[in-house]
């Protein structure tokens, strides 16, 4: 991940890789992809708020980022996180700028948030993306 102050951007955020619960799924490139299609058709609104629980609709009054950008590479999504000007937007800007740039994925983790269902061979299907949470890693 890398943070630029100036943008209030985060680039090359991982949110779904191998410390995801879905890591292991046999239908992990085809659940990736869903992933990454889900957050695409939603280009530019794709908001999240801090202390997320998945829950929908998201309060407004919460947002503090976006996603963009999603990509895979190597069956790992990943996007750009751009910080709102909001004041759970700030709070999450200062969270970030008290840690060193390079230090940000040791301390910070965005991960996925849905609904889906999960079969007997832990093959994932019909989920849907509700929100990417952001938590920090103790």
């Amino acid at each position: 991940m890398n943070y630029c102050p100036e943008t209030k951007e985060i680039k090359d955020v991982p949110i779904l890789d191998e410390r995801s619960r879905f890591w292991n799924a046999p239908n992990l490139t085809e659940l990736v992809n869903t992933i990454k299609d889900q957050i695409e058709e939603k280009k530019g609104k794709f908001i999240c708020t801090l202390d997320s629980k998945g829950v929908n609709p998201i309060i407004l009054a919460e947002v503090a980022f976006m996603c963009e950008t999603p990509r895979v590479i190597e069956n790992r999504l990943y996007v750009d996180v751009k910080i709102l000007e909001t004041p759970k937007g700030k709070v999450l800007k200062d969270l970030i700028e008290t840690i060193i740039p390079e230090n940000l994925s040791t301390h910070f983790r965005f991960i996925l948030s849905g609904i889906g269902i999960l079969d007997e061979d832990m093959s994932v299907r019909d989920y849907q993306v509700l929100s990417v949470n952001f938590t920090t890693v103790i």
